[in-house]
């Protein structure tokens, strides 16, 4: 409970206030709304007046329309009573005076009433900054959590950014659980590890159907906090739900994307308007990352669509290299990951290796499924894919300069008699390197129009023979480790489909 504002305040002036006002030195006392005692006069030992203010403030504050409330006293002398009020926060408590017989009673009484009312006013100036201190204590506190927040939704998936999220939501705000539902049915829960919950599953049943629900059509907040107000509200959502409730929609574009929902034991504060205020502000920052993921999703989907399309465009050309280019991606993948390639660098082997070959596209039918030995003019054409295919994927914003380059020098050798560049050892991008072991046995394994395909052993042997020559040696030797651990994986992925 929050301090009265009285003590803070100093009662001494206010003495010398009714003292020169009175023109006697009255012996004071200054109480709260609970009759305690806050301050006394110098002189209130003598005379009790506490004591006495608190034995008769009954009897004093009987008559509260009244200024002051005057109070004859049998020994002689009067006690004069009045309130200190504040416009909104109501009576704060009383200002007594003990007025003797020789005083003037009525010039005494308007110097008390003049010195609470002066009391009311100060504790309303400090009612405001204390107010406005606790407020900005709120922000600062709230500016946190939503920093917080920022930083679990960028370093996270989504799914995961927001289960972080709502824990450390559950707890700044001392609530048992959070529970995020989306209109699409996905729900998202954190409960705290040292709670039960009774019935839990029919508690989860009851907000993800009638709360959610009954949000969802509202399109605002609903708080239920146990009060006799919310009972019936409760009743129609809720079978048996001790909780207190604070339910906040996930609103965009006038649609309801979610509803989040938090319970917080009977025994603690009542949900507040700063409470929703914030939940309504981590809903609408986990709303925009939502939403954020949904269309880096979807772009993802229409570019793997997309790439699948000219990969089809050209395998449509020769029938030969159907799968070719995603055998190629896996396996560089696999061998990415075998040299412990980061994240990045793994995502963009895989799109350089999906998309090495999309530059035959530009080469004559008759050439790429011609079943004799090419010519040195055909040949050439074959040497311009590479170069075709970075001309063609190059103008995508989306594809960093690693996934560029991969598919761009795949067919440079390690001893510089590839092409298109001629490019030798350490010159050729790495991610290159690791593409062109993987494009080599593909190529072995599967068959083409002028020969069978051979089997993997073969196929190692022939790639152990072109290290140092046509591949990396470090990249060899890794694939070398990736063949001795995932022998039958390697074996199923060069196996034609339907064998």
């Amino acid at each position: 409970m929050r301090e009265s504002p009285l003590k803070r305040l100093d009662p001494g002036r206010y003495g010398n206030l009714v003292r020169l006002a009175a023109g006697a030195e009255l012996p004071l006392a200054l109480c709260d709304d609970a009759g305690v005692s806050v301050w006394t006069s110098d002189g209130c030992a003598r005379t009790g007046i506490g004591g006495l203010l608190e034995e008769r403030a009954a009897d004093a504050f009987a008559a509260e329309s009244a200024p002051a409330a005057v109070l004859e006293l049998e020994a002689g002398g009067a006690l004069v009573t009045t309130p200190v009020e504040v416009p909104d926060a109501g009576r704060l408590g009383w200002l007594a005076g003990l007025v003797p017989e020789a005083a003037g009673l009525e010039r005494c009484r308007e110097a008390l009433v003049e010195a609470a009312r002066r009391l009311g006013e100060d504790a309303t100036s400090l009612l405001e900054v204390v107010t406005l201190a606790d407020e900005l204590a709120d922000r600062h506190e709230e500016l946190n959590l939503v920093y917080s927040f920022a930083r679990h939704l960028r370093a996270d998936a989504a799914s995961e950014g927001i289960r972080l999220v709502l824990r450390d939501f559950a707890d700044s705000m001392f609530v048992e659980m959070a529970v995020l539902q989306m209109a699409d049915g996905r729900s998202i829960v954190h409960r705290q590890p040292d709670v039960a919950i009774e019935n839990l599953d029919l508690v989860l049943t009851q907000l993800r159907s009638n709360l959610a629900r009954f949000v969802s059509t509202r399109k605002g907040s609903v708080i239920l906090n146990n009060d006799e107000r919310d009972r019936a509200l409760r009743s129609h959502l809720f079978c048996d739900m001790p909780f207190r409730v604070l339910a906040q929609p996930m609103v965009h574009e006038k649609t309801v994307e979610g509803v989040l929902m938090l319970l917080r034991r009977p025994s603690r504060q009542p949900f507040s308007v700063s409470d929703r205020n914030l939940a309504a502000a981590i809903v609408s920052q986990a709303g925009l990352v939502l939403r954020h993921h949904a269309m880096v999703e979807r772009l993802q989907r229409f570019g793997e669509q997309l790439a699948g399309a000219m990969i089809a465009a050209v395998e449509a050309k020769d029938p030969y290299t159907r799968g070719h280019s995603e055998r190629v991606q896996q396996l560089s993948v696999r061998l990415g990951q075998c040299l412990e390639l980061s994240g990045a660098e793994v995502e963009d082997i895989s799109w350089g290796a999906l998309l090495h070959d999309v530059g035959k596209i530009g080469v004559p039918d008759a050439i790429l499924t011609k079943p004799l030995r090419l010519t040195e003019d055909e040949y050439v054409f074959i040497k311009e894919h590479p170069e075709r295919s970075y001309e063609i994927i190059r103008h995508i914003e989306y594809l960093r300069p690693g996934a560029l380059h991969g598919a761009r020098y795949h067919q440079e050798k390690f001893d510089g008699t590839g092409y298109p560049h001629g490019l030798a050892g350490e010159h050729i991008p790495y991610l290159a390197r690791v593409i062109a072991v993987a494009d080599t046995y593909d190529a072995i394994t599967s068959s083409r129009a002028y020969r069978p395909a051979r089997d993997h052993e073969e196929a190692l042997t022939r790639i152990r023979d072109a290290s140092g020559s046509q591949l990396d040696p470090d990249v060899v030797e890794a694939f070398d480790r990736l063949c001795a651990a995932e022998r039958d994986w390697l074996e199923q992925l060069a196996r034609p489909a339907g064998f």
